[in-house]
């Protein structure tokens, strides 16, 4: 069996994010398979974003897998032991409920991009995107919180040794280029519509 490069864990985990750029720049050619297909342009966006994360978990699992020492936890808990566990799950705590109020603010069609789509979504003043603890892109900065935390909790000397901790990097930076991408055309989009009003 092939023993997975971190390379190439990397490249699969993009997946998500290539598919999600392709959507922000032509919508149009989302929206026109999805009416031939007589689907729901957001609800099938949700659809093929959860398959790609079944993807990234996956890929993500062999590479872990294929390179974990049978003492993995007797290693992870030598170094650093409680305070590591407890630092790494408060990360993935936090990041989960970011993505969690994410969802439940936004709701599928403010998640899955249906003001790209051409419906109308409200301005969300919901918490994590409103009120005196809003933060910023809470799904990106729920996802990475969560990426750095699982890393945190999981990582032997023989995954470090195999560029396990490149894997996260890589996920990371993909959570801020779709972040960069999303406030991209927000600009471009309110500029456009300033453009127009005026």
């Amino acid at each position: 069996m092939m023993t997975p490069s971190w390379e190439l864990v990397a490249l699969l985990l993009s997946a998500p994010h290539v598919y999600y750029f392709i959507l922000w720049f032509a919508p149009s050619l989302w929206c026109g398979l999805c009416k031939s297909l007589k689907a729901d342009p957001s609800y099938l966006m949700f659809i093929v974003a959860t398959l790609l994360k079944i993807v990234q978990f996956s890929s993500w699992s062999w590479f872990y897998l294929a390179h974990c020492p049978e003492n993995a936890f007797a290693e992870i808990m030598a170094n650093g032991g409680l305070l590591r566990m407890i630092v790494a799950l408060a990360l993935i705590l936090v990041g989960q409920v970011l993505n969690f109020g994410s969802t439940s603010a936004l709701g599928i069609d403010g998640i899955y991009y249906g003001y790209r789509f051409g419906k109308t979504i409200p301005w969300c003043t919901k918490w994590p995107y409103g009120g005196p603890l809003a933060v910023p892109h809470p799904q990106y900065i729920g996802a990475n919180t969560s990426i750095i935390g699982v890393t945190l909790l999981t990582t032997t000397q023989a995954h470090f040794d195999v560029g396990y901790h490149y894997i996260c990097i890589a996920w990371c930076l993909y959570y801020v280029f779709s972040g960069i991408t999303e406030e991209f055309v927000h600009q471009l989009d309110w500029a456009a519509q300033k453009k127009r009003s005026s």
